[in-house]
């Protein structure tokens, strides 16, 4: 897996060529930013949403977190892909390679977690959930979001991406 998303996944999933990379990674931080922002405002929608800090597995660029860090959360990522990572943390961000052992290891539980387009992609989602428990505060939030059948319509751009073989799991 680790190779697979370091060295091929970004590459293939967006479907550009590698020696465009700066431009996917400028492309990627941009709608990872917009990500972000829905997520922030969904979550102050519905939750009593206090500063702490938040958690994002699959991290890529950092984008969504740097919306939580611009909005005064403490913020730390994971991502399997190195040059993702760095990128991100040119910006400034708290980004670390590795998974969920990372937040294993952080000095603190999260308030917030947020797995965005992430569980599809575990070869054991029930497992990796309750992990996720041990990185969370009690009072905590664990956000998960994936792509879904019903929703086909507002999610990627073309249905078949949905449909590809790094997607382990399809979810309603």
């Amino acid at each position: 897996m680790d190779l697979f998303y370091n060295k091929f996944y970004r590459a293939l999933a967006s479907r550009k060529e590698e020696t465009a990379i700066f431009n996917l990674l400028l492309e990627t931080a941009k709608e990872e930013r917009l990500r972000g922002q829905r997520i922030l405002n969904f979550l102050k929608n519905n939750i009593k949403l206090k500063k702490g800090l938040v958690f994002d597995l699959g991290a890529g660029t950092g984008g969504v977190l740097s919306i939580f860090k611009d909005a005064g959360f403490e913020t730390f990522g994971v991502d399997l892909n190195a040059n993702y990572l760095k990128f991100g943390i040119e910006q400034g961000l708290n980004l670390k390679k590795g998974g969920i052992e990372e937040f294993l290891k952080y000095p603190e539980k999260a308030n917030i977690i947020i797995l965005s387009h992430v569980l599809e992609h575990i070869h054991d989602p029930n497992k990796h959930l309750k992990r996720m428990w041990d990185c969370l505060k009690p009072e905590g939030y664990l956000l998960v979001i994936v792509p879904g059948f019903l929703n086909l319509h507002k999610g990627y751009k073309h249905l078949m991406s949905t449909f590809v073989f790094e997607h382990l799991y399809y979810f309603y």
